[in-house]
């Protein structure tokens, strides 16, 4: 498919997802918001590669939080 889109998980089905986020107080969820606000205010003056390094880092994060969306997000294939 040539829309730009990952595709889907290529097993399991979408209503199977059951999350068990591992952080309790907000803290982790807290520095994802702010690496998320820091990409974001800095985008215009941030070079491609910086750019795909810090949202790997922000999506490594999200994956301590929630190892079951770890889990399915392996599931994608690369558009292209």
């Amino acid at each position: 498919m040539g829309d730009g889109f990952a595709q889907g998980p290529t097993r399991g089905s979408w209503d199977c997802y059951d999350s068990t986020v591992c952080s309790i107080e907000g803290g982790a969820l807290r520095r994802v918001a702010e690496a998320i606000d820091r990409l974001e205010a800095d985008r215009q003056n941030t070079d491609a590669v910086d750019l795909e390094a810090r949202i790997a880092a922000i999506w490594s994060m999200v994956s301590e939080i929630d190892p079951e969306l770890a889990r399915l997000a392996s599931g994608y294939t690369k558009p292209g």
